[in-house]
């Protein structure tokens, strides 16, 4: 939903609903925190992390005062407290509350129970998301160990793990290991949910950036045009997630000096998106930067700039001095050295590494 949508549904449906929980199933308190509870999922579905993490709080203290700060339904809150923490980026937070509650959870649990091996998987995802890539790789790789222990390494949580084993590879610049787990993720996906399934499909499309990375450029392909064929087929090509792989694609192409095959398909990408999202939005942004590129490289120096003009106006609304705008200038920076415009290039390069 958007966001109008969902302040629409906290202010008439949800809001409404806590205070009613509150008030109706105060003397039944067991009741009232079950109700918290399911609201703060409900609000974690819309995409609302803080009033989930109000919801979570408020279950989690009354659990705790009606049977203890030990008993596993209120651990269970805890731990969502802390995913909603993660999630709304209050990193710090969130690890001193998973230190505390892994403690817990393997004291009453045990180490090896899914409730710890989760909230561990939880720690790790903080790490990760703190820079600390080596970190969360040791505890990713303990957390797969067990899960693959006790429940099989095709089961869905140990795929999980094993996917994020092969994001972490990839942040650490280990392509090898990368792409052997992505593999393995991608092998299992296939034959226990078929070739076309959506976490096949997002599985296709991390192993086959990993396979640029390690220049197996042909492979990447293929694996990109699966996920591009399955989702135009499922979905429509104007579905988000159709819309980027085919930007993937393009960025291949344009990478392997198919300069022509990348603008064609960056070009109606940018079509797309400019009817469907309106040409102010960041992904068709992204598009027209991409699509500048591809005009660079086959010497359309005029149209390239006309678009690179639009993406610098937009930034300058919008995102002034974000890492994006930074890419739009080092892109309309290239742009001048094709034409060997050095003064501005020299600029852009300025203005890009000042944001950098």
């Amino acid at each position: 939903p958007t966001d109008l949508a969902r302040a629409v549904l906290d202010e008439n449906i949800l809001a409404p609903a806590a205070a009613a929980a509150a008030r109706e199933f105060g003397d039944q308190p067991l009741i009232e925190a079950r109700l918290h509870h399911t609201l703060a999922l409900t609000y974690q579905d819309l995409g609302i992390p803080a009033e989930a993490e109000a919801e979570f709080q408020r279950a989690a203290g009354i659990r705790e005062r009606e049977v203890g700060a030990r008993a596993p339904e209120t651990l269970e809150s805890r731990a969502r407290v802390a995913r909603t923490e993660m999630l709304q980026g209050k990193l710090d937070t969130a690890l001193a509350r998973l230190d505390g509650l892994i403690e817990t959870q393997t004291e009453v649990l045990g180490g090896d129970a899914g409730e710890t091996l989760r909230s561990r998987y939880d720690r790790a995802t903080v790490r990760l998301l703190q820079g600390d890539y080596a970190a969360a790789l040791e505890e990713y790789e303990a957390v797969h160990a067990a899960q693959v222990a006790a429940l099989g390494d095709d089961h869905p949580d140990s795929l999980q793990t094993l996917s994020a084993i092969a994001s972490t590879h990839h942040r650490l610049g280990d392509y090898a290991a990368a792409g052997a787990a992505g593999e393995r993720v991608v092998a299992v996906r296939t034959r226990t949910l078929g070739s076309d399934a959506e976490l096949t499909l997002a599985a296709k499309g991390n192993l086959a950036t990993v396979r640029v990375r390690q220049r197996r450029f042909d492979e990447a392909e293929r694996l990109y045009l699966e996920v591009v064929e399955a989702l135009r087929v499922a979905h429509g090509e104007e579905f988000p997630r159709t819309l980027r792989a085919m930007g993937n694609l393009g960025v291949l192409y344009t990478r392997t000096g198919r300069v022509e095959d990348a603008y064609a398909l960056g070009a109606k990408t940018l079509e797309i998106r400019r009817r469907v999202l309106g040409s102010e939005h960041p992904e068709t942004v992204g598009s027209m930067n991409n699509v500048a590129v591809q005009l660079t490289a086959l010497g359309r120096y005029d149209e390239a700039a006309a678009l690179l003009d639009e993406v610098l106006a937009i930034d300058e609304r919008y995102a002034p001095g974000s890492p994006d705008h930074a890419i739009h200038l080092h892109t309309y920076a290239e742009l001048h050295m094709a034409r060997e415009e050095w003064r501005p290039a020299k600029e852009k390069i300025r203005q890009a590494i000042a944001i950098y």
